[in-house]
């Protein structure tokens, strides 16, 4: 039987098959995005970045997202998500301040 082509293109995106499940994971959302032709994929992981970009991908990460979303105006107080990030997950607080004052927001 042989190996379809979702199968052969994670593998190439993965590397050994002995990778841990983080990497199929990315090249998971890698490929999903290639499929659905978006041009643009989610990832925050660095090294699922990389490979989205040598994809050929463009790449946001949750704060791109949630600042394409203030931008838009589905979030009122883009400073209080900012918070809420920073409380719930494992994200540089230098990167949200940053991002924060290239919009003429003070730092958290």
């Amino acid at each position: 039987m042989g190996r379809s082509k979702e199968t052969s293109e994670s593998s190439r995106l993965v590397g050994s098959p002995t990778k841990i499940w983080s990497g199929r994971r990315r090249a998971g959302t890698i490929l999903l995005a290639k499929e659905l032709h978006a041009g643009e994929a989610l990832l925050d992981d660095l090294k699922a970045r990389k490979l989205a970009r040598a994809e050929g991908l463009r790449v946001r990460g949750s704060v791109g997202l949630l600042e394409a979303a203030y931008k838009l105006g589905y979030l009122s107080d883009l400073r209080a998500v900012f918070r809420q990030l920073l409380a719930y997950s494992y994200i540089d607080r230098r990167l949200l301040d940053l991002r924060l004052r290239a919009l003429g927001f003070p730092p958290l």
